[in-house]
């Protein structure tokens, strides 16, 4: 693929400035770039890579200054990069076919667009949407279905069930359905609760590795559309997560908790169950919520208070020092004092 860079600039809607007229053939990372590539600046205090770099041009944020070199001037650096890469780097077609080392039930459903790669399981009454893929060692219980154009990679499973909308992503390992952590506790002893419900993952909703989506107990867990999560990532049985969410790595959600929409969860925060957490919230990395949070809140520490108090208290810790100094000296001054009214 080679582009002139006007028509970069008009696919990720930028501002050029330079020679409209140069070939880019990659886009690469800054350490990696030389004559024929494009390549991205995010922060502006490192300007000085370009002095070092031989790209042929740059994208760089709209409020960066202007440059003495070929550059395109973006809104958001990330969209640019999504909208580019794929036309750098498409996707070779793969390979349509099912294997016949899978181990595909009589009454599993699917049409002949799918791949099926070896050592799959499709258990009873499965149904698969078109074009979608599932790689090696993904097991699928009974009663599961999946739309179209969704990927399972190795080593997924989807437990008995589960239902998944269309453009679904889900990395290796992951395991979605699994019993909830539900017990009850009589004489001292812990007793199973059964689970009975399900889990619906809708449209467009993409899962990294290793993530663990537990089923409802009665009921559903549900993730809504658009819905992005990260590696490592605990969702709580009966929980339901709403539309265009993001939660980083490691984030853990408690059983029946509800998050509204466009929520943001920063790496290894969780919450309480049975909490409500309210549309636009951002929860900051490491964030502990024991409390329901209303919509447009931005929240940090444990226990989680309102991001503008969490970094005045910030401040004050860092003070402490400073202030138990001062204490001791005024208490050594109370003490003279008192010694010489005695």
């Amino acid at each position: 693929m080679e582009l002139e860079l006007h028509t970069i600039a008009e696919i990720i809607k930028g501002t050029l400035h330079g020679d409209p007229a140069v070939k880019i053939k990659r886009i690469v990372s800054s350490e990696e770039a030389r004559a024929g590539d494009i390549t991205l600046i995010r922060n502006e205090n490192k300007i000085d890579i370009i002095k070092e770099c031989t790209a042929s041009a740059y994208i760089i944020p709209a409020n960066f200054p202007d440059l003495p070199c070929n550059y395109i001037k973006v809104k958001d650096i990330s969209s640019a990069l999504a909208k580019l890469i794929p036309l750098f780097y498409p996707e070779a077609p793969g390979e349509i076919f099912v294997s016949k080392h899978a181990f595909i039930s009589n009454s599993a459903c699917f049409k002949n667009d799918v791949t099926i790669y070896p050592f799959v399981f499709l258990g009873e009454r499965v149904s698969l949407g078109s074009r979608t893929i599932l790689y090696p060692f993904v097991s699928i219980g009974n009663d599961v279905v999946i739309g179209n154009d969704c990927i399972l990679y190795p080593s997924v499973i989807i437990y008995n069930g589960v239902a998944i909308g269309n453009r679904v992503i889900i990395h290796s390992g992951t395991v979605i359905g699994a019993d909830g952590f539900g017990y009850a506790q009589e004489n001292a002893h812990f007793i199973k609760i059964k689970h009975e419900g399900k889990v619906v993952i809708e449209d467009e909703v993409e899962i990294g590795a290793n993530t663990c989506v537990d089923k409802a107990t009665l009921g559903k867990t549900i993730i809504k559309k658009g819905t992005k999560i990260d590696n490592l990532v605990q969702i709580g049985h009966n929980c339901t997560i709403g539309e265009n969410c993001a939660f980083a790595a490691m984030v853990g959600l408690s059983g029946s908790t509800t998050i509204g929409n466009r929520v943001m969860m920063g790496g290894k925060s969780g919450t309480s169950g049975h909490l409500e957490i309210g549309d636009d919230v951002i929860i900051g990395a490491q964030a502990g919520v024991i409390r329901t949070i209303p919509a447009g809140s931005q929240v940090m520490g444990t226990p989680a208070i309102d991001l503008t108090l969490w970094k005045k208290n910030q401040v004050l810790l860092s003070k402490l020092p400073e202030l138990l100094n001062k204490l001791k000296e005024l208490e050594e001054k109370i003490e003279i004092l008192s010694r010489n009214k005695g």
